[in-house]
């Protein structure tokens, strides 16, 4: 007669455990943050005054890549987009109009196009807007191709280098293109639009000459473009953005000395003010020093630590005291092993960091002009 009873006594039992388990991972220290926009002036990472009249080589196997592919934008319209926004660049520094050369140059960039790869063709399909019975088909393929660029001056000597490797999704079918219809000197477009009834007809377009050579225009021209905005933040003075996170910690014990840290760090970052940032970084070196890896309920558990970590390295860095940001975002990247998220942070920190080093190299005690100053 007792039987009925021990179901409902365990399920009670149960119960109870998940609550006692959910109290204690509520009660658990994490870390938490608060994020605001530092307003700044980057400066080139080579001397600014090379970057006057600047040569820009692109270096790749004929058979690969041509000057003919660059300016053949026939194909995609988005790759004229990309094609006319390299080929019509204007760009200022410190007033003076930087011009794209073929000697003489007083800045040169090297572009040097790597080994491609390539999934296999992805094949997708949907109705046709005009007729909705009949289905149009397409082809989807990452392409990966490394391109490493290096930054010298007119002597030959390497300032500045970096490598884009991010793969390109790259469509081909169902889209918009261009046709290009040259005669006696001169060209013009016609629109169409590349269309395709069955898959097997986008695989065999894909086997030939044309096909690989119009998915690796686009690709190229993808990676130029990318490669252009990352030259773009070594070689001029950018007005941006930055955001910051202030982390603190959350838990069950008191840490209100880090909410008053961070409330200063954020109006210090607000106010472009980076010297008012003493208090909080003596708050956040203390605080690392309390930190306990083996008890899971200590005041500073790991988690917390990688917080302050991080507070340390991006407010030295915009203090360019390098060496202690480089060293806190050591710190942050050996507890964050693991964490991919708080790795990719870290990683965006380091290219901060290592920018702002070559900056302050390149230029030292440079006064950065103000906006009434320079032609823009």
């Amino acid at each position: 007669m007792n039987q009925p009873a021990i179901p409902r006594l365990y399920g009670a039992f149960a119960a109870c455990l998940l609550m006692l388990c959910a109290s204690h991972t509520s009660l658990a220290q994490r870390s938490a943050s608060k994020s605001t926009k530092l307003e700044l002036t980057t400066v080139p990472t080579v001397p600014e005054g090379i970057v006057d009249k600047v040569a820009f080589f692109v270096h790749a196997d004929p058979n690969f890549f041509t000057l003919e592919d660059l300016r053949r934008y026939g194909g995609n319209i988005n790759i004229i987009k990309d094609g006319e926004r390299m080929e019509a660049m204007k760009y200022f520094s410190l007033g003076r109009e930087v011009t794209i050369v073929d000697d003489q140059a007083t800045c040169v960039v090297d572009v040097a196009l790597g080994p491609e790869s390539m999934s296999a063709p992805s094949i997708k399909s949907e109705p046709r807007k005009q007729n909705s019975e009949v289905l149009t088909y397409w082809a989807e393929i990452v392409h990966t191709m490394p391109v490493r660029v290096t930054l010298s001056d007119a002597d030959g000597n390497v300032l500045d280098g970096f490598e884009v490797n991010t793969p390109n999704v790259v469509r081909y079918g169902n889209e918009s293109i261009s046709t290009i219809e040259s005669s006696k000197g001169s060209f013009s477009y016609s629109k169409g639009f590349l269309r395709f009834d069955n898959a097997d007809a986008v695989r065999n377009r894909l086997k030939s000459f044309e096909g690989q050579r119009f998915v690796r225009r686009k690709a190229v021209l993808k990676q130029l473009s990318k490669v252009i905005d990352e030259l773009e933040t070594r070689l001029f003075f950018l007005e941006t953005k930055h955001e910051i996170d202030i982390h603190v910690g959350k838990g069950k014990h008191d840490y209100s000395a880090l909410e008053l840290a961070q409330e200063q760090a954020i109006d210090a970052f607000k106010a472009g003010n980076v010297d008012a940032l003493d208090a909080p970084i003596a708050t956040w070196n203390a605080w690392t020093d309390m930190v306990d890896f083996t008890n899971k309920k200590a005041k500073v558990t790991k988690k917390v630590a990688i917080g302050l970590h991080l507070n340390l390295a991006v407010s030295h860095l915009y203090r360019n005291e390098f060496g202690p940001a480089a060293e806190a975002l050591s710190a942050a990247r050996g507890l964050a092993i693991g964490d991919p998220a708080t790795l990719a942070k870290c990683d965006l920190l380091l290219d901060r960091l290592s920018k702002r080093r070559r900056a302050e190299v390149a230029n030292p005690n440079l006064v950065v002009p103000s906006k009434d100053e320079v032609e823009r």
